[in-house]
């Protein structure tokens, strides 16, 4: 049933309370980590620095490779962009950006370790897996089914060992916020996460804070592909729509990965879509955590059309770009 999951979901918002802001927060991904396997392009305090305190982001998303973190030398690195992030009141979410799905267990005993070298509070938040695919259960054979009960496996695995950080949770289909809900018959098998969470009883954690995470690109197909944004529902790529239906099950969300355009500008086409997401998200601070935009860091090429960072080493002595001071939310 929704409507009791919608009353506990409501009482537990309290504990949403004590994060570093009111929501929603406008934050960033940092990308680089996971682009080589030595983490030579991870972002780094001074990252944090600019990001933080001069593009004014108030949340940090951090994507890396999950081998990468066998590495002691790529871990703290993470670890060191965590702390000073969380020294200027700004959480960070971990980002495991692998796309293929592994086994409940697989991902408790992946992330333990980790969450031992951080604060266990609200700071701190974990994204089990970027996309995930390649679901291979003999059994439960409906990828979205096999993804709400492994979450679950996965949710209470890391409750047990007394961790209390906020989990966000993807879904098979590139995590898109317009495939979250296909609203299937009952007679269909399901095909969208929001028809295996209510056919299941729901994502399961006694401590309410599992937060949906998903990913909204403008161009055709949602790829983020193309710099160029087509028309789209409700004149926000439907993130209102989608807003509904998390409210209806009594969830947040994070919006995980979005993007219109870069440092350089806004082509013509993302324009209005650009404002009408803002406001979209801020309309919908019920729901919205945090709005997560992509293309952050030092790693991107010059030609990346949603490269949020200036020319390369001209970032500490140019005024920050009217696109970025948008999607941070000023």
């Amino acid at each position: 049933m929704i409507l009791p999951r919608v009353i506990a979901a409501a009482t537990a918002l309290l504990s949403f309370a004590t994060a570093a802001e009111a929501a929603p927060r406008f934050g960033v991904n940092l990308a680089g980590c996971s682009f080589v396997a030595n983490g030579a392009l991870c972002p780094t305090v001074a990252d944090v620095a600019w990001y933080v305190d001069k593009a004014g982001f108030r949340s940090i998303r951090l994507p890396f490779n999950g081998s990468q973190m066998n590495d002691p030398v790529v871990l703290q690195r993470v670890v060191d962009v965590v702390k000073a992030a969380n020294a200027r009141n700004v959480p960070v979410i971990l980002d495991r950006h692998d796309y293929k799905w592994p086994t409940p267990a697989e991902q408790i005993a992946f992330w333990l370790p980790i969450l031992r070298k951080l604060d266990n509070s609200e700071m701190v938040m974990i994204d089990l897996m970027n996309e995930p695919r390649f679901f291979t259960d003999p059994v439960v054979t409906n990828d979205w089914m096999q993804w709400v009960r492994d979450t679950n496996q996965i949710v209470a695995g890391i409750r047990n060992a007394g961790f209390k950080h906020r989990i966000l949770v993807e879904w098979p289909q590139w995590s898109a916020s317009f495939r979250f809900d296909k609203n299937e018959p009952a007679s269909r098998d399901c095909e969208s996460a929001a028809c295996a969470i209510d056919r299941s009883g729901g994502l399961i954690d006694p401590l309410n804070r599992i937060v949906l995470s998903p990913h909204r690109y403008f161009d055709t197909g949602s790829s983020g592909t193309n710099a160029e944004c087509v028309s789209e529902p409700a004149g926000d790529g439907g993130l209102k729509i989608f807003a509904a239906a998390a409210r209806k099950r009594g969830y947040r969300a994070i919006l995980g990965e979005y993007a219109l355009g870069s440092s350089k500008g806004l082509p013509a086409s993302c324009t209005a879509i650009a404002a009408n997401v803002v406001k979209s998200i801020k309309t919908d601070s019920d729901v919205w955590l945090d709005a997560m935009a992509w293309g952050g860091g030092r790693a991107w090429t010059e030609s990346y059309f949603f490269k949020i960072e200036p020319t390369k080493g001209t970032r500490e002595s140019v005024p920050v770009a009217a696109y970025t001071k948008l999607i941070a939310g000023q």
